[in-house]
């Protein structure tokens, strides 16, 4: 599978989450070279605009990610 296209550009990454944590590995692993369709960033981002993802969301945050989307789809 290829990595997400917003695996570079991603605030998370860089403002939220430190750097060569064992957290931030566990996450780039998991949501973006393996499930980036699951992440609850990219569905945001994908879905309503990156500009639109809340910069303390989580990929794991999948409730909120869908509180957001919801509207949006009647």
């Amino acid at each position: 599978m290829t990595p997400c296209k917003f695996m570079n550009s991603c605030p998370f990454f860089k403002k939220t989450i430190t750097s060569g944590s064992t957290l931030e590995k566990m996450y780039r692993e998991q949501y973006c070279h393996e499930e980036y369709t699951m992440c609850a960033r990219y569905k945001i981002a994908e879905m309503l605009g990156h500009e639109k993802v809340p910069s303390n969301l989580y990929p794991n945050m999948f409730d909120q990610a869908e509180a957001l989307i919801r509207p949006r789809n009647g």
